[in-house]
């Protein structure tokens, strides 16, 4: 999958013109693409178009015109796109009461090593970024990537087989189906690689 380039960005004005039927594309894909795993925790799985809809929201709040400030937040939101032949995802830990968050920044310690993709009867462990793990505790938003094998196109389109997200932390452990419509959405990505 391609990253995103200046010329993919529309200037803040074009993209408030369009704001209203960009936002409802994109958050009718990520509707298709959330995935939730337990009662705390979801993973989005990114693409171009949901990262292409981050900077466009970004470069509108922050009102960022300069050549310069946006080749910084390509370079940032362009680690999001995953390469070709991987899925990338914004994992988050989602709880509101910020005691029971913090608790949770502990308890979650080396979830890195739990979360997997089982894809028929092969299980894909996610790479965490290493800049979301720290001593004690994990950031509530974490990114992550499976690398997948080279058949899992076909593979996540057949219906004879079952994919799923895991948790096995001892703290959290979880399993849920992903839908058909994930799964077509996932793979639609594989095939623009």
């Amino acid at each position: 999958m391609n990253h995103l380039a200046l010329k993919d960005v529309l200037s803040i004005e074009e993209y408030e013109r369009k704001r209203s039927e960009i936002r409802a594309k994109t958050i009718a894909l990520k509707k298709t693409r959330r995935v939730f795993l337990g009662p705390e925790m979801s993973l989005l799985f990114e693409n171009r178009q949901t990262v292409l809809m981050q900077v466009q929201e970004i470069a509108r709040a922050e009102k960022i015109v300069t050549e310069a400030s946006m080749l910084e937040e390509l370079a940032v939101y362009n680690e999001l796109i995953p390469p070709p032949g991987h899925l990338s995802a914004t994992l988050m830990i989602e709880i509101s009461d910020g005691s029971q968050r913090e608790l949770r920044r502990r308890d979650y310690v080396g979830l890195e090593q739990h979360i997997h993709l089982a894809l028929g009867g092969t299980l894909i462990s996610a790479k965490f970024d290493r800049r979301g793990l720290h001593d004690g505790v994990i950031s509530v938003v974490q990114y992550v990537t499976f690398e997948l094998p080279a058949d899992a196109g076909p593979r996540l389109l057949d219906h004879n087989q079952s994919v799923e997200l895991r948790s096995t932390h001892p703290r959290y452990g979880y399993s849920v189906t992903l839908t058909h419509d994930t799964r077509a959405s996932l793979a639609s990505d594989l095939a623009t690689d």
